[in-house]
């Protein structure tokens, strides 16, 4: 390992060297082995651990990239040699050959198991790891044998649960690239994570899975698809359940606020988990977050019906498959919203085109509240004009029976009022978006609109003056976005145009017609024979165009003296 070599057999002096002694590469200890190592074969005298002279043998198994020695005390392995030296002195030349034959046999007796054991190890070295060493002694050697059985028996069983397991990652991949596939093509982003969670808890023999989206306006994760085991009662159905993105007690926000997966084994013994009682069999959890580059799309949720079911392999799986989804997710998101974009620009002219030749002030207002009402599919809208002083806005025209019932109770709100979106928005001069209104101080409610839950405002402006605001409300939290605004903004820039085109209209066609009724009237007046006829002309019909009962001109008595006189002299 790196620049040091381990020992993995108990050793005849340490029994618990295994793996726990090691020696420096390049030092003057265990020189054999480090040979053994290096690919060198060998054999001879050298001194072990102890301190001790050693007879040794060393083999290099490459195969299993171990370097394997056989030694034993040069003291213990010449005893008999030497005995029979200090005898065959002593006997002189009888001895000499009773001593050889001794030494002859010793010999055999420790050079045949070791080479028995090489023979092994070579044959383990090509990959024959059933084969067994014959343990005949109970020396060094024969437990060295008993260890090699015990390691090549470890070894069976270690590539047999290695294949097993590559297997079961293979599978799971497969798995995973099935999924990714099958929902590939759904166009529809809820059709797509139905399928997707179906599709998860079959495919991993789940209890249950299920996915969250991420609602960042209201700070809260909400189960939009679930997959439950084929045939349970709720198979199909995910309701509406959520949980807040900044809850302690659950492992799905959790995995939200922190990126990453987070796994529990054993629910039952987690102070973190939040218990389902439509999910009463749940022993184990995983949470997975869908995430693309920096942005929480939501969160993928997958639940055994048993203990310690997830390990660290599978949080990977689950993390593969949860990237691929997060990538369909953001890809559809963004598909739906061209198309929403699209889609409400349309209806952004549809009622331009709509109010275009309208002239009537009132009847435009209208028209383009009860159209954006239909159109936009929203709960109520309706439109406030600044009065002629700057400081109040008076509700002109509302959509429906309920908004014609609002605009003749003469609403108004005051332009510096803090307790309204409407006031606030003409004031800011930008869209002004409320998600939740319950939980906004400065909504205003009105008790003719109790179903609202969303509300949006933003400023009728011409010219950088404001003539007025259009709120819109919806029924259902978390209904408008930032491109929402976008839209009734240049919705609302239409509508003002088109308003203040009615008000020059209307001023214009208000001058002719009183340029005609002058003309008229004078007409009458050049027709008259003496002033007081004229005079009484004049009050007749400055009292119809006046809409006046009662008209009187009074005339100085020496203006009449001279009409007298000119008429004399004619």
């Amino acid at each position: 390992a790196g620049d040091k070599i381990y020992f993995i057999t108990p050793l005849r002096h340490d029994p618990y060297a295994a793996f726990r002694r090691s020696a420096e590469i390049g030092s003057d200890d265990s020189v054999p082995l480090q040979e053994a190592v290096r690919g060198v074969a060998g054999s001879g005298d050298t001194v072990d651990y102890r301190g001790k002279e050693v007879v040794a043998n060393w083999q290099y198994l490459p195969s299993l990239r171990w370097g394997m020695v056989v030694k034993i005390d040069t003291e213990e392995a010449f005893a008999s040699i030497a005995d029979q030296r200090d005898r065959s002195i002593s006997l002189a030349a009888i001895s000499l050959f009773g001593v050889l034959f001794v030494a002859i046999l010793v010999a055999r007796s420790i050079s045949s198991p070791v080479v028995n054991l090489t023979n092994v190890a070579e044959r383990i070295a090509e990959g024959e790891i059933d084969i067994q060493a014959k343990v005949e002694t109970s020396d060094e050697i024969g437990t060295l044998a008993g260890a090699f059985n015990v390691m090549t028996a470890q070894l069976r069983e270690f590539i047999a649960t290695l294949e097993q397991r590559v297997a079961e990652r293979t599978k799971a991949q497969e798995t995973v690239a099935e999924i990714a596939t099958a929902v590939a093509t759904i166009p529809d982003l809820q059709e797509m994570l139905e399928r997707m969670v179906h599709l998860t808890q079959r495919g991993f023999g789940l209890y249950h899975a299920h996915v969250f989206s991420y609602y960042e306006d209201t700070q809260e994760l909400r189960i939009v698809a679930c997959g439950y085991q084929e045939g349970d009662e709720h198979e199909g159905t995910h309701g509406m359940t959520s949980i807040p993105f900044g809850q302690e007690q659950s492992l799905v926000a959790r995995a939200a606020r922190n990126r990453e997966a987070v796994i529990v084994n054993d629910v039952r013994n987690e102070p973190g988990w939040l218990p389902n009682p439509l999910l009463p069999d749940t022993r184990a959890e995983l949470a997975v977050p869908l995430v693309v580059g920096d942005t929480l799309l939501g969160v993928l949720d997958v639940q055994a019906a048993h203990l310690d079911a997830f390990t660290n392999a599978e949080a990977n799986i689950q993390t593969t498959l949860a990237a691929q989804i997060a990538t369909s997710m953001q890809n559809l998101l963004q598909f739906e919203s061209t198309q929403k974009v699209a889609a409400d620009l349309s209806v952004v002219a549809e009622v331009g085109i709509a109010t275009a030749t309208i002239t009537d002030k009132d009847q435009l207002l209208q028209e383009v509240v009860d159209l954006s009402k239909k159109s936009f599919n929203l709960y109520h809208a309706h439109i406030y004009l600044m009065n002629e002083a700057g400081d109040a806005l008076d509700l002109t025209s509302g959509a429906g029976e309920v908004g014609r019932t609002m605009v003749a109770q003469g609403l108004s709100i005051a332009l510096d009022r803090e307790q309204s979106l409407v006031a606030r928005a003409a004031r800011t001069h930008e869209g002004v978006v409320v998600n939740d209104v319950t939980q906004d101080a400065n909504f205003l409610p009105n008790p003719l609109l109790p179903e609202t839950r969303a509300e949006m405002a933003v400023p009728m402006i011409v010219a950088g003056k404001v003539l007025g605001v259009l709120d819109v409300q919806a029924e259902t939290v978390g209904r408008f976005t930032d491109i929402d605004v976008n839209i009734q903004t240049t919705l609302a820039s239409q509508i003002a145009v088109a308003l203040e085109n009615a008000r020059s209209f209307e001023k214009t066609e208000g001058r002719a017609e009183q340029a005609l009724k002058l003309n008229t009237i004078t007409q009458k007046i050049q027709a008259a024979d003496t002033i007081e006829e004229a005079m009484q002309v004049a009050a007749r019909e400055l009292g119809h165009a006046l809409g006046k009962r009662q008209t009187m001109v009074s005339l100085n008595p020496s203006a009449l003296k001279i009409d007298s006189e000119r008429t004399s002299n004619e």
